[in-house]
């Protein structure tokens, strides 16, 4: 829609008032700020969770020279597999919230832009990525990584595994005793044990060492009771106290030289603990509250939600238009690219540095770039061409000197999404408006006449999946696809386009009813029918209506740039350019209108 000189001077000044009243805030607006400095700061964890928020101001001061081991989940709020392990994680620290004088739980969301050092400096380069901290841990020390268990008992058998690993090997001297009880005679049991202690609780391993520590550490709250584990290698102590099966606990009272079997057919730790807890009360021995005495260690700063009247006109539009797709979301998602998940990296070479290479050329071949946009990705492309490592911390210090040289800013200064806003902070968000990047790019290279081969732009879209992505398994069921269908299936940049769409509605099908599905957007096959009728014919997708249809939403032409850093200054090679002054989409048009006549009333009243 082409606007006469008078007009469009007119609306892209209104343009540039209300996105500086409704968009910034002014002198206070920090552009360094990245995407995941202004997301809800509680991450997937609160305080009632038993976990140790921690994040880079307090982790060293935290972890390091504990008496006690750190368990420490590192996460990323975004990361679908990450919102799923959450309830396992929170499941599990309750389970151990007990095990406080041997081993604490934490957790770390390394999307907060602030906590991009902490979890580079200890290589985390997937999420989630849980790790080990010994007791006493030093600094250089990055930690023992731990597979993640595929339920809360399953990790509380690991750790208490681990634990007594370290103490076997001489650490955690100030924790229970969680080794094995090696002698044979019973008085060496009350050894230096305190006279408060009435009974001592023998827990018999059997060969599979399923259970034993946990109990130990589940049970080491309570004073007048020590619990030892018996290997079951201890033959003659098994013989003396007449325990024939394993496992199975037996009593000492103490000044008594025999001990009381306590029988129960379910073996398990949960039946074990049952039958332990049944005796304990018949000695009105009861098991203490465990006090919910974790702190939010130095919070980092929370920051709002954009929730202005412009994100009502958006959501409004949304609800009454559909499938659009927002320049300031692509600005969000390449700015978190490049400054965190790139910037995470503790070192690039080799294969990784050849895929940011690969990566930034169809960026700045592809992407909507404003002229600052692309001054920038020239140095960026410049810098990786003549490097042949570089460090996660070189790149970010090297972005973020480019970023301050430019005239004018490349990314949104908007705090929120607009087309991938979330019902929740943690709901869709930055992996929505990277799979919106991707289309973009897809879209632009079939309408480019600079394009180069048909695969190349999903190929540097795999290598940023793969080296980059932090969401461990959306990565890995990204090359399953890749590896399956695209070298085969994809020979023109029309099937480029349509094997991004089909592989999308696959994660859609895989994750729709999913609990990293927002509820507000449930995840469909897009598009649907009420868009789009003729892209399916009873059921069958209709695939050239498809592609207009993809084309209708992602080319550059059709990218709303209301909210966008680009907007005033779009550079588009071998197109013409299209700036708030010259042209506007009849979206941003319908979005501007009721600011006009709010504006104009405003003076004329």
């Amino acid at each position: 829609m082409r606007l006469p000189p008078c007009l469009s001077w007119c609306f892209a000044l209104t343009l540039s008032c209300l996105l500086s009243c409704h968009v910034s805030s002014g002198a206070n607006v920090d552009r360094a700020k990245s995407m995941s400095d202004v997301i809800a700061s509680d991450g997937l964890y609160s305080r009632s969770d038993k976990v140790a928020i921690l994040n880079v101001t307090t982790f060293e001061s935290t972890v390091l020279n504990s008496d006690v081991a750190w368990l420490v989940e590192f996460y990323n709020t975004w990361c679908g597999h990450c919102q799923r392990y959450a309830p396992i994680w929170k499941e599990f620290a309750a389970l151990v919230a007990g095990w406080k004088s041997a081993v604490r739980i934490g957790v770390v969301d390394c999307v907060v832009e602030a906590n991009t050092p902490l979890c580079r400096d200890y290589e985390i380069m997937h999420y989630p990525f849980v790790k080990f901290f010994t007791a006493h841990h030093q600094k250089g020390d990055i930690g023992k990584e731990i597979e993640k268990g595929r339920d809360a008992p399953e990790m509380r058998r690991t750790l208490a595994e681990i634990l007594e690993k370290e103490q076997l090997e001489g650490r955690g001297s100030s924790w229970p005793n969680i080794t094995p009880y090696r002698s044979s005679d019973l008085h060496n049991l009350w050894k230096d044990v305190p006279s408060s202690v009435l009974y001592s609780i023998l827990i018999f391993k059997d060969k599979k060492n399923e259970v034993g520590a946990d109990l130990v550490l589940d049970f080491s709250q309570i004073p007048s009771i020590q619990t030892r584990t018996v290997s079951a290698e201890n033959e003659v102590l098994s013989k003396l106290l007449q325990v024939s099966t394993q496992p199975s606990i037996v009593v000492i009272e103490r000044g008594k030289d025999t001990g009381e079997l306590l029988y129960t057919q379910d073996t398990s730790h949960n039946g074990l603990s049952i039958a332990l807890q049944a005796f304990l009360k018949t000695k009105h021995i009861e098991m203490p509250e465990i006090e919910d005495t974790e702190e939010e260690l130095v919070k980092m700063p929370a920051t709002a939600y954009d929730d202005n009247e412009l994100q009502k006109q958006v959501k409004q539009l949304m609800s009454h238009k559909g499938d659009i797709a927002f320049l300031a979301d692509l600005e969000h998602a390449l700015r978190f690219s490049l400054r965190h998940e790139v910037g995470s990296r503790k070192q690039m070479t080799g294969p990784v540095l050849n895929a940011l290479r690969n990566f930034l050329v169809i960026i700045r071949r592809h992407f909507p770039l404003s002229t600052s946009g692309l001054s920038l990705l020239n140095a960026l492309c410049s810098k990786v061409e003549t490097s042949k490592d570089i460090s996660g911390e070189e790149w970010k210090k090297f972005l973020l000197e480019e970023e301050a040289k430019l005239a004018a800013p490349v990314w949104t200064e908007r705090k929120d999404f607009l087309g991938c806003h979330g019902s929740q902070p943690n709901f869709r968000g930055y992996p929505c408006s990277l799979w919106t990047t991707f289309h973009v790019l897809t879209v632009d290279a079939l309408n480019s006449a600079s394009s180069g081969q048909p695969r190349e732009v999903l190929e540097a879209i795999l290598g940023y999946v793969t080296h980059f992505f932090g969401c461990s398994e959306c990565s890995k069921h990204f090359q399953e696809m890749a590896s399956e269908t695209m070298f085969s299936d994809v020979t023109s940049h029309k099937d480029s386009v349509l094997w991004l769409w089909e592989a999308h509605n696959t994660v859609n099908k895989r994750l729709a009813g999913d609990a990293t599905e927002d509820p507000a957007f449930p995840k469909i096959q897009f598009p649907s029918v009420d868009r789009c009728s003729g892209c399916r014919d009873n059921g069958a997708w209709v695939k050239h209506q498809v592609l207009q249809y993809l084309e209708s939403i992602y080319s550059h032409e059709s990218l709303s740039v209301i909210g966008a850093a680009g907007s005033n200054s779009m550079y588009r090679p071998n197109k013409q350019a299209l700036s708030a002054g010259s042209e506007m989409s009849a979206l941003d048009m319908s979005l501007l209108v009721p600011w006009v006549s709010l504006i104009l009333g405003q003076y004329w009243l």
